[in-house]
């Protein structure tokens, strides 16, 4: 410890001029001190300010989100139901069809069996008049061949 206190310089007692310079640069150092602290505070408050002015905006673009994805889900829905009533109209006009296309069928089917019985009537009809007619025929020849012999 000797050494270290024959190296520092001895300190003077100050003078006069001394005193009032290091009684000014002591009020200049409190003055920057007090305006870092009023500059600390107030740079505090505007980072509150901002802070909350972000957390503000935040929640306004959480409420417009939300507020986009509640009307995009509503058009989506009342797209759904048209498609649904779309597909439901259409089923109906098919199933409506299906039911022309069988009853148009069954009547072509119960046209084509009439007119099978018709033909098979009319076929029996033509046998037996055929068959009147062979048998006026053969019994017209057969008296023709009696006056002949």
């Amino acid at each position: 410890m000797h050494i270290a206190a024959a190296i520092l310089p001895l300190r003077r007692l100050p003078c006069g001029s001394e005193m009032i310079q290091e009684s000014n640069l002591s009020n200049f150092k409190s003055q920057v001190q007090s305006s870092q602290k009023h500059n600390f505070s107030l740079l505090q408050r505007e980072t509150k300010k901002f802070g909350s002015d972000i957390e503000k905006m935040r929640s306004e673009m959480r409420y417009e989100i939300d507020k986009v994805k509640a009307e995009q889900r509503v058009d989506f829905n009342l797209e759904r139901g048209r498609t649904r009533d779309e597909l439901a109209n259409q089923n109906a006009k098919i199933t409506n069809l299906n039911k022309k296309f069988d009853r148009e069928i069954h009547a072509v089917r119960d046209q084509v069996e009439a007119a099978k019985y018709g033909v098979i009537k009319h076929s029996k009809d033509d046998d037996m008049t055929f068959k009147n007619t062979l048998i006026i025929v053969s019994s017209a020849h057969i008296v023709q061949w009696d006056d002949d012999q």
